[in-house]
């Protein structure tokens, strides 16, 4: 998939807030792999991360991330109001309230921030192509912009207008009033690939906005995750180590072409497992629950009706394959057990701790009340993993 030989390689970041971690987490994934970076562009705080990789500062960058807090961009007074929402993740209708009657969210703190960890000088020396997204309202046009377009010492007012959310107060760069420009377009990836850029990979976030369509011809990959990664204004170091964690291994998976949705699989055999499941016996059905005693035919029953039935449960489309089922089962049973998510594990490895590892089941009233068919689907679910487990016997 990727070339690290290739002359140019750039990154696309999506806005997204606080969700922003999971663009360096992505980053640092390829840094490891030996990828050499030639291009960052970004919208929001794509473009904030943009400039900071860009003046060769990512370590830095990824300690700022470490240890960010709300304290870093805004001001006791809009702290105090989010915390009267009790939590962050919440809704921001105080933020909102802050818009229509104080005229917005004062910035100052932001700029203060850029100013302090994005060297002007240093992105401009660097040799790396660093470009960003703003909307001037006045105008009533999108500016996607790249460093030479920008003028000397406008670098942080134009990084804060590519990040002018609505909430803040305006932003006027010289006759221009500028807003956020995931108006225009939240993931510049076209920016890329009009430079011709040989690998590009853009990293989206569950950004609002615009998401304009590129070129399917271009060598895009997209990298993302189904998971949640917070809410836009939770500027904790926690949420901001989960998510640099979560974008390392989609990094990764990306680069190593590693199997699994859940988890990061090397190696995956997965078609001999769906093989164990083809030559499984009647007698061992049999032996299951769920499975009706006056069947007689249970290879027949297991995949025209439990089968289906199963994957409805594991939460896959109705026209899954054979794969995508024991894959699901796989990692099902793996999360039973509590395997640790975020490591790269080899095939015939995470089988065997699958296999021996203790399922860890949390007891429920609710089985009291009608639900044990659930709890008999997850069973049935283990037990026929186990049964297409058992050829397979690699020490660990």
């Amino acid at each position: 998939m990727f070339d690290v030989a290739k002359k140019k390689l750039g990154f696309a970041f999506e806005g997204g807030g606080a969700r922003g971690s999971y663009h360096m987490g992505v980053v640092k994934a390829f840094i490891e792999e030996g990828y050499e970076i030639h291009g960052v562009v970004g919208t929001s705080i794509g473009a904030i991360n943009a400039a900071m990789i860009a003046s060769g500062e990512f370590d830095k960058a990824m300690e700022i991330w470490e240890s960010i807090s709300l304290e870093h961009l805004f001001d006791s007074e809009f702290i105090d109001v989010l915390k009267v929402d009790k939590e962050i993740t919440g809704k921001i209708s105080t933020a909102v309230k802050k818009w229509f009657t104080d005229g917005g969210i004062d910035h100052s703190r932001i700029r203060e921030f850029l100013a302090t960890y994005i060297d002007e000088e240093k992105v401009r020396k660097s040799g790396i192509d660093f470009g960003l997204v703003t909307f001037s309202l006045s105008e009533r046009k999108a500016y996607e912009i790249f460093l030479d377009d920008i003028p000397e010492g406008k670098l942080i007012d134009y990084i804060l207008a590519s990040a002018k959310l609505p909430i803040f107060t305006p932003l006027q760069i010289e006759d221009n009033r500028f807003i956020d420009g995931a108006f225009a377009n939240s993931c510049p990836i076209n920016m890329l690939i009009e430079k011709d850029y040989d690998e590009i990979i853009a990293v989206r976030i569950k950004s609002f906005g615009i998401f304009k369509p590129f070129d399917k011809k271009a060598n895009v990959v997209v990298i993302e995750t189904p998971e949640s990664l917070g809410h836009f204004l939770d500027f904790t170091a926690d949420n901001a180590k989960r998510n640099i964690q979560i974008g390392y291994c989609d990094g990764l998976r990306a680069i190593r072409k590693l199997n699994g949705s859940e988890f990061y699989l090397d190696n995956c055999q997965i078609n001999m497992l769906v093989n164990n499941l083809f030559n499984i016996d009647e007698e061992d059905l049999a032996q299951m629950p769920y499975f009706k005693k006056d069947v007689l035919d249970l290879k027949r029953c297991l995949f025209e009706v439990v089968i289906p039935d199963l994957g409805d449960y594991l939460g896959l489309d109705k026209k899954f394959t054979y794969n995508e089922f024991v894959m699901a089962m796989l990692e099902y049973v793996a999360s039973l057990k509590q395997i640790d998510r975020f490591e790269v594990y080899d095939f015939f490895e995470f089988c065997n701790l699958v296999r021996n590892l203790p399922t860890i089941r949390v007891a429920s009233l609710l089985v009291r009340v009608g639900i044990e068919i659930y709890e008999k689907k997850s069973t049935l679910v283990e037990r026929l993993l186990n049964k297409i487990l058992e050829p397979i016997d690699v020490e660990i």
